[in-house]
């Protein structure tokens, strides 16, 4: 069974990169009952044709948390 792709997803070279995962400081995430998951972020194109898209999710293993995953994007424009 194929993994299930996401919006945003590019069928491309960099496929068989691993995005980068990181935990999010607790001060992204506000006191109170639930916690508040941040939108997906997307930079620019950098000048070397790389879009950097950044997105949250909570930890299923601690639902106080989040987990932030980095993926960058290889980026070609036809002419």
């Amino acid at each position: 069974m194929a993994p299930a792709t996401r919006w945003g997803d590019d069928a491309d070279s960099s496929d068989d990169e691993e995005p980068m995962m990181t935990e999010a400081s607790p001060s992204e995430a506000p006191s109170g009952k639930g916690i508040t998951v941040p939108p997906t972020h997307t930079s620019r194109v950098d000048s070397k044709g790389i879009k950097t898209v950044t997105s949250y999710r909570v930890d299923p293993a601690n639902p106080q948390r989040l987990l932030k995953t980095t993926t960058k994007i290889r980026v070609t424009h036809d002419k």
